[in-house]
C-alpha cells in the first residue's frame, strides 16, 4: 500500500486532467513560510488508487484547499495559545483489508481525525473493525451508525422531502408519481417522497428493476394518469431511456431525479420537461461561499470540484473550529464535533458536523442553474410566484379587482412601456387561470387591466385620478421619478394605493409613503451596492464622481462617496458636478485622466453620461466607468473599446439566478421578446398584491395594512422585505452588471448592503 501526504510523497505515474502530476500537485502545507504558526495538526485522507479518473481526488483537493488557506490566514488559536496550522496525508486503500491498514497507518502517524473514505462498503469495514480510534468524517448520509462516524451529508429521506416540498407546497403541483429502482436507498427516498406528499396526491407508483432500460409502457401508463410532476430515483442510464420514451409518449411536466452521479448531462439532451436533479451541493450553486470556493478550487487545481468536494472542504474548516474551540486532542475534537459542530460551510450550515443541506438544480441540453435550496427542510430562495390552484375550491362570491397601469407610451418611452404592460398582463394571466385570489372572507377576486398614458407630471396626476375614478384601487407606475416626485400626494387623495418604479430616495421618506411604494432599489441602495463592489470586491482605490446637480444626481453620488470614505482604502480624487443642460464632458474627461482615476462614477442625465464615456473612450482610459442609470437603450447607442462599463441595476434578464431565467423564458415564450429591466419588478408586484388579498382582504387598507407589516416575497426581481427598509420601500435587491461589447454579464447581486452571489 502506498501513502502520500501533503509533504510531497510521490503517487508514482498519476496525472490529474489539467494540472501537474500528482507529486507536485499534492503538495500541500506553505507551512514554513506562516512564521505565526507554532505548530501543525495532521488530519487523514483515505482515498482510492491514484488514477486520473479516482473521484477521491477531488475530495482530497478540496480538504488540501481549505488546509492551505487556513495556514494562509494564520491558522488558528487552541485554547492553549497556541496557534495551529494544519496538513492533509493521503492514506491509499483500495479493498477493505487496505482500509484498515489506511486507519491504523494515520493513528500512528498522530492524525486527529481521517477523511473518508467516501465508499460505504469501505467505510463499514472500518467499523466492523471496531471502533475507530479517530474522528472519521464522509461527506455523504450512509455512514456506519457508531461512535466517532460523522455524516457531513443530507440523507437520501432529506432529499426524498425537498423533492416533495418542492413539487407539491412551492410549486403546487397536485397530480405526482414516482418511478424509482429496486434498491435500497431508491427506497428510502421514495418512502420519505411519499410520506411528505401525501399518498392522496401519488396517482402513479412504479418500481422497476435496477437493470431495466426500456421505458415506453411507464411513459404510456404517465401520460395516461395525466401525472404533472414525476420523481424518479434510477441510474442515470434509466433516466435518459424514460426522457426518450417519455418524448416519444408526448408527456409534458416535471421531473426530479434523485440517481444522478454528477453525469448525466453527458448522456441526454433532456428535450421532456422540466428535469431537476438533487444534490447536497453543486459547483452551480448560487451564492458567495460557494462561488468563492469554486473560483479557489479552480485557480489552484486548473479543473472544478466535484458536488462532493464541498462536503471534503468544509471538513477541514470543522475540524479547525473543533481545535480553535476546544483543543488538539483526538477526543476534544470528537466531543466537540458531536455536541457542537457548527459551521456555515460551503455546502450549508453544520450542525452536530452535519449540513442538512438540498439542492434542486434545474437541466437544460447544455447547463445546470441551481433553482432551490433547502435548509433544515426549508427552502430558502424558492420564488412566491408560484401560487395553489384554487378553481375548484368553492367561494361565497367572486369580484373583480382593478388594476390601473400608467405608462409614458410615446416616443422612445414606448418600447419600455410595452415591456411594463407586458409583463403585468403576464402575471395577471397566470393568476387568474388559477383560479385568482380568495381572500379570508372566501370571496375570489379575479384581477383586471385598465392602462393609463402620461407623459408629464400633470398627466401622470390626471390618470391617477380618472383610474380612481374608473374603480381601480391599486395604481402601478409610472417609471419616471419626474412624474412621481410631484404627485406624493395623489394616492392618498384619490383612496388608492400606488406601486412605482421610480428610484428616487425621496419617495420614500415623506409622510405619504404609507401609499406610494417603491417596488425597485432606490438611487441610494444602487450607490451603495456599487461602491461595496467597487471597493471590497474589485479593490480599487481610486474614484471620480460626477454628478448633475439635481437631488437625484447628488443624492446618488452622496451615497456612493459614503462607502467609499469608510472604505480602508478608497480614496474621492475628484468630484465634479455640471448643470443639468450642460452636455459637453471633454474637459471632465481631461480631468479624469489627469487625476490617474481608476474609476468614474456617474450619477447624472443619460445624454452627459455618454458624452463623458465616448470623451474617456477617445483617450484610451482603461478605468472602469460606472453609470447609475444604465439602460438597454444607453448600452446599444454607446459602444465603447477602451472602457469598462458597469452599473448599479435593480434587474436584468440576463440575470443567472434561476427566477430571473424562469420568468424570463416565460415571458419571452409569451411575447417573443426579452423583458424590460423593469417588468420583473412589475410583474412581482401583481403576485404581491394578490398575495396580499390572500392573507388580508382586497380593500385598500387590508392591503397597506398587509404591506407595511413584515412582508417577506421573493420574486422575479429579488427578495422584498418591508419590515427591514423605510417605510414604502419594499426591496433593495441590486444587481451590478458588466458590459463588454453590447453583452451585458452579471457581476455581483446585493440585499442591500449583503452581496449574495459573486463576490469571491
Amino acid at each position: 500500500m502506498n501513502r502520500m501526504t501533503g509533504r510531497g510523497r510521490i503517487w508514482a505515474g498519476a496525472v490529474v486532467a489539467g494540472v501537474a502530476a500528482l507529486s507536485i500537485v499534492m503538495a500541500v502545507t506553505g507551512i514554513g513560510a506562516q512564521s505565526a504558526i507554532d505548530e501543525t495538526v495532521r488530519i487523514g485522507f483515505i482515498g482510492g488508487s491514484q488514477t486520473s479518473d479516482n473521484a477521491d481526488v477531488a475530495l482530497y483537493q478540496a480538504a488540501v484547499l481549505a488546509a492551505e488557506q487556513i495556514n494562509e490566514d494564520d491558522g488558528v488559536v487552541a485554547p492553549d495559545d497556541t496557534r495551529y496550522g494544519f496538513e492533509v496525508l493521503y492514506y491509499q486503500a483500495d479493498t477493505q483489508s487496505e482500509v484498515v491498514e489506511a486507519l491504523e497507518n494515520a493513528v500512528d502517524d498522530d492524525v486527529i481525525a481521517v477523511l473518508g473514505p467516501h465508499e460505504s462498503t469501505l467505510a463499514q469495514a472500518i467499523s466492523d473493525a471496531g471502533t475507530p480510534d479517530v474522528p472519521i468524517l464522509i461527506g455523504e448520509s450512509s455512514v456506519p451508525q457508531q461512535r466517532y462516524f460523522y455524516p457531513l451529508s443530507a440523507d437520501y429521506v432529506s432529499w426524498g422531502e425537498a423533492a416533495a416540498d418542492y413539487l407539491n407546497e412551492q410549486r403546487h403541483i397536485e397530480t405526482l408519481g414516482m418511478l424509482t429502482a429496486n434498491t435500497d436507498d431508491a427506497e428510502a427516498a421514495r418512502d420519505a417522497f411519499e410520506m411528505a406528499a401525501g399518498a392522496d396526491a401519488i396517482v402513479t407508483d412504479i418500481v422497476v428493476d435496477v437493470d431495466r432500460d426500456e421505458f415506453s409502457a411507464e411513459a404510456e401508463t404517465i401520460r395516461e394518469e395525466d401525472v404533472e410532476a414525476l420523481f424518479v430515483w434510477a441510474q442515470n442510464e434509466q433516466l435518459a431511456s424514460l426522457l426518450q420514451a417519455l418524448e416519444d409518449a408526448r408527456w409534458r411536466g416535471v421531473i426530479v431525479f434523485g440517481g444522478d452521479d454528477g453525469a448525466f448531462l453527458q448522456m441526454t439532451t433532456v428535450g421532456t420537461g422540466d428535469v431537476f436533479t438533487l444534490a447536497n451541493w453543486s459547483p452551480s450553486a448560487y451564492d458567495t461561499d460557494s462561488q468563492a470556493f469554486v473560483g479557489a478550487y479552480a485557480a489552484r487545481w486548473g479543473t472544478q470540484p466535484t458536488p462532493e468536494s464541498a462536503a471534503y472542504y468544509d471538513a477541514v474548516g470543522l475540524i479547525a473550529a473543533a481545535v480553535d474551540n476546544s483543543g488538539v486532542t483526538v477526543s476534544s475534537v470528537a466531543s466537540w464535533l458531536s455536541s457542537t459542530g457548527e459551521l456555515d460551510g460551503v455546502q450549508g450550515d453544520y450542525d452536530g458536523a452535519q449540513a442538512d443541506a438540498v439542492q434542486l438544480l434545474q437541466w437544460t441540453s447544455d447547463s445546470v442553474v441551481d433553482a432551490a435550496r433547502y435548509v433544515n427542510g426549508e427552502c430558502v430562495n424558492c420564488p412566491s410566484y408560484f401560487v395553489e390552484d384554487t378553481r375548484e375550491e368553492d367561494t361565497d362570491e367572486t369580484e373583480t379587482l382593478q388594476i390601473a397601469l400608467i405608462t409614458a407610451a410615446n416616443g422612445d418611452n414606448e418600447a419600455l412601456a410595452d415591456a411594463i404592460e407586458d409583463a403585468v398582463r403576464l402575471a395577471i394571466r397566470e393568476i387568474n387561470e388559477q383560479g385568482g385570489a380568495i381572500d379570508p372572507d372566501n370571496t375570489r377576486h379575479t384581477f383586471s387591466l385598465q392602462v393609463y398614458h402620461a407623459s408629464d407630471a400633470d398627466e401622470a396626476e390626471s390618470a391617477l385620478q380618472e383610474a380612481a375614478d374608473d374603480g381601480a384601487s391599486i395604481v402601478l407606475g409610472p417609471d419616471y421619478n419626474g412624474q412621481v416626485l410631484p404627485n406624493l400626494s395623489a394616492a392618498e387623495n384619490a383612496s388608492v394605493l400606488q406601486f412605482v418604479s421610480a428610484t428616487n430616495g425621496q419617495i420614500s421618506t415623506i409622510d405619504s409613503s404609507d401609499t406610494v411604494f417603491q417596488i425597485r432599489a432606490t438611487d441610494d441602495a444602487l450607490a451603495r451596492a456599487a461602491a461595496l463592489y467597487l471597493t471590497e470586491t474589485r479593490e480599487l482605490t481610486r474614484y471620480t464622481t460626477v454628478a448633475v446637480n439635481t437631488d437625484y444626481g447628488l443624492d446618488g453620488i452622496e451615497a456612493f462617496e459614503d462607502i467609499v470614505v469608510e472604505a480602508d482604502d478608497g480614496d474621492i480624487v475628484l468630484q465634479l458636478e455640471h448643470d443639468v443642460a450642460e452636455n459637453d464632458m471633454s474637459a471632465f474627461a481631461d480631468q479624469v485622466v489627469g487625476a490617474q482615476s481608476e474609476v468614474v462614477v456617474v450619477w447624472s442625465t443619460q445624454p452627459a453620461a455618454a458624452n463623458l464615456l465616448a470623451a474617456l473612450d477617445a483617450q484610451n482610459w482603461d478605468g472602469v466607468f460606472v453609470y447609475g442609470y444604465l439602460t438597454p437603450r444607453f448600452i446599444d447607442q454607446n459602444p465603447v473599446s477602451s472602457v469598462e462599463v458597469v452599473g448599479p441595476v435593480n434587474w436584468w434578464s440576463s440575470a443567472s439566478d434561476w427566477a430571473t431565467r424562469d420568468f424570463t423564458a416565460r415571458y419571452t415564450d409569451r411575447y417573443s421578446s426579452e423583458p424590460a429591466p423593469q417588468s420583473a419588478a412589475y410583474y412581482d408586484t401583481v403576485y404581491l398584491v394578490r398575495e396580499a388579498v390572500t392573507e388580508s382582504g382586497a380593500a385598500v387598507s387590508d392591503i397597506q395594512s398587509w404591506l407595511l407589516d413584515d412582508v417577506t416575497f421573493s420574486g422575479a426581481q429579488g427578495d422584498y422585505a418591508t419590515e427591514d427598509y423605510t417605510q414604502g420601500e419594499l426591496t433593495r435587491s441590486v444587481l451590478m452588471i458588466g458590459v463588454t461589447d453590447g453583452v451585458v454579464s452579471e457581476l455581483a447581486r446585493y440585499n442591500d448592503d449583503t452581496c449574495i452571489a459573486y463576490c469571491e
